[in-house]
């Protein structure tokens, strides 16, 4: 399985494995969440046995966002968000798989993980780490793992998201992958590809 690279005209980088799936690009607005009313797209991977129900991977994936200028980032900016992303996504799961969600049920919750700083890109970042439920394509509520890392391009004047999604502990096997697909992300094209350890 060759890696998927992102777009060679995107001014920032980053290299998924082959062995994950992709959606093409999501253009804002989101199809099933066009209330966010950002200005950018979203990339979603998903793990290899994403829809295998007894794996540990089950509903293991990642999105990403690349969002025009800087908007405000913050826990409770980003519980907002993802409770209109979610319901508007269980709303889409039930007209696709003949279900009606609760839209109740959907929650998010996120803090800020403050202390030791950190790079995203090659840039200062801010890292939540967080929990949602959400429905999934078997009318399933599943509460799901989050941590978030969030920087600005600032040559670029963008904003990068990188979500990582999985049922699996912080702990779990699956988020070695996550960390590592995250880590590959530069917001410039000239970046090295990799930050030297300390």
């Amino acid at each position: 399985y060759p890696p998927h690279p992102n777009p060679a005209s995107d001014p920032f980088v980053y290299s998924v494995p082959g062995s994950w799936t992709t959606d093409p690009r999501y253009p804002f607005p989101l199809p099933w969440s066009p209330a966010l009313s950002y200005h950018g797209f979203e990339d979603l991977f998903y793990a290899p046995n994403f829809d295998q129900t007894d794996s540990p991977e089950y509903h293991s994936y990642l999105f990403f966002l690349w969002l025009e200028g800087a908007p405000p980032i913050n826990a409770s900016e980003l519980q907002s968000d993802m409770l209109v992303y979610f319901r508007g996504l269980a709303q889409e799961r039930g007209r696709n798989y003949g279900f009606t969600p609760d839209l109740s049920k959907v929650t998010a919750t996120y803090k800020e993980d403050s202390g030791t700083s950190r790079k995203f890109g090659g840039a200062a970042a801010q890292k939540f780490s967080g929990t949602v439920s959400i429905w999934d394509t078997h009318n399933k509520v599943i509460a799901l793992n989050s941590e978030v890392v969030a920087t600005t391009c600032a040559e670029s004047h963008h904003t990068a998201l990188f979500f990582g999604m999985s049922l699996e502990p912080r702990d779990g096997d699956i988020w070695k992958q996550l960390d590592a697909i995250r880590d590959t992300f530069r917001c410039s094209r000239e970046a090295p590809a990799m930050e030297p350890k300390p």
